[in-house]
């Protein structure tokens, strides 16, 4: 049950990080924005994360680990 629950946020994750627009009052940048960080975020930036969630729910849900 703990698996599924995992696997689910990580694929809410990535529609979250892969959809969402890029633009300078999405969440991600206002985030990044709080940390005091100077950095803006692309298109890619948000393409990749999106991809990598989506492709660690695909290794744990198909791991021999139950």
């Amino acid at each position: 049950m703990f698996k599924l629950f995992v696997i689910s946020m990580l694929i809410i994750n990535s529609i979250f990080w892969g959809f969402y627009p890029v633009s300078e009052i999405s969440p991600h940048q206002r985030f990044i924005n709080y940390l005091g960080l100077n950095y803006r975020v692309n298109t890619y930036f948000h393409i990749f994360i999106g991809l990598m969630f989506y492709l660690l729910s695909v290794v744990i849900s198909h791991s021999m680990i139950n």
